[in-house]
This record gives structure tokens, sequence and C-alpha cells, in this order.
């Protein structure tokens, strides 16, 4: 059995879109470097933020997926709500039920600290065995939790028929997780389909442009997996 990964509730989506507005341009009080070694959550404590709104400020993909060298900007105390809040983070979907994904893509270039497991519970909401059977030998490593070489492509199990709708999006708050969950998606189909975004440098309340799927679903009740 299916289950869209969809989330949201009419009180979160309220809240993310106060914060978003609360929390806009020109609202930084200052900026931090990454540096080597440096987690989000070993910033969130320096800065003594939250970690979700320390990464929906500064809108990070993955908020686990940081490279020294980038500068995210510090928001004020003001849009510090709920610190202990780590909704934003991409989790393990262990009960998921879900062999193929809604519409597409059918491929997905791996980013750094992507396992084959956290491809497929963390970003896809499929099995860990739908996607062992779709990648096979293609992502090069022996165990679910060996970490995949950067940039390597692999295959995607998918539900025909099945389809996505696509927007572009100015990508001005949030992570890929809270796209996903107020969108219909995934997050791995945000990230397929923007494959060299990591964050934003315009800081908050102005962003990029990022191709967006939305409201995946079965067109059929009855479905095959095509990989």
């Amino acid at each position: 059995m299916l289950s869209l990964l969809f989330f949201t509730t009419a009180l979160a989506a309220s809240a993310f879109h106060t914060s978003s507005s609360v929390c806009g341009a020109g609202s930084s009080i200052g900026t931090y470097t990454i540096r080597a070694n440096d987690t989000i959550y070993s910033i969130a404590t320096t800065l003594n933020r939250g970690v979700c709104p320390l990464a929906r400020y500064n809108h990070l993909s993955d908020p686990e997926l940081l490279y020294p060298g980038e500068v995210l900007y510090v928001p004020p105390e003001a849009c510090n709500t709920n610190g202990s809040d780590t909704s934003c983070l991409l989790s393990l979907q262990n009960s998921t039920t879900n062999n193929c994904i809604f519409g597409g893509p059918h491929t997905y270039r791996t980013f750094e600290g992507d396992t084959l497991r956290k491809i497929a519970l963390g970003k896809f909401n499929i099995t860990l065995e739908a996607l062992e059977s779709s990648v096979g030998r293609m992502a090069g490593v022996s165990s679910p939790d060996e970490i995949i070489e950067p940039n390597t492509f692999i295959k995607l199990p998918q539900c025909n028929p099945s389809s996505c709708g696509i927007k572009p999006l100015e990508y001005v708050w949030g992570t890929y997780k809270d796209l996903a969950e107020e969108y219909g998606t995934t997050p791995g189909q945000i990230f397929a389909l923007n494959p060299t975004f990591n964050h934003s440098s315009t800081g908050p309340g102005a962003g990029g442009w990022i191709t967006l799927p939305v409201n995946c679903g079965l067109e059929e009740e009855k479905y095959a997996v095509v990989s």
C-alpha cells in the first residue's frame, strides 16, 4: 500500500508562513562563516539559536549538509521561536511501505553524506528494499549505511501511472522537508530536480529560484513499478 508523504496541517502551514513574514529581508543581525567540522547543531549552539529557526532562516535544503566557507545569516531573537524544534530535519520514515515514487524523476545524483538508507527512507519515502532493487550495483557500496560517492547517478523506482506538477518557486524560507510537506512531494524529488542548490546566499526574505514538483500522486489505483 502506498501513502503519500504529506504531513502538513493547516496549523503548521500557518505557522510556517507567519515566521517567514516576520523574519524577512533585512532582519539579520550578523553572519557566520561555516568552518571545517561545523555542524548545524554546533553552529546553533554557538549562535544561541535553535537548529530549525537557523536552518529555515537560511533556506538550507538539508540542514545537515554544510560546506566550509559558506556564509549563514544570524536570525534575530524574534525569529528564534521554538528553539527545540527539529521538524525541519530529514528523518527516516522507517514505517513506509511505498515501493516507488510518484511521478519522477527517474534518476538521482547523490550528495555528500548520502547512503542508500538516507536516500530511500529520508529523502524519497520508499522502502530500502525498493531502492536497492532499482539501484543494483550503481551506488558502488556494499552496505545500506555506507557513504556513496557524491555525484553518483542512481536509478529510482517509479510508480506507473503517476505524475507530479512542476512549477518554479522563489525559495525564500524553510528547508526542502518543509517544502515537501507543504506541496505534496518528497525532499528527494526536490533534491533531484535541483542538484546544484544547497542554500541561498541572498539572505532571508529573498532567494534563488528552484524547480518544485507539486501534488505528486498516483493516476490510477493499480500501478506497476518501473525502473
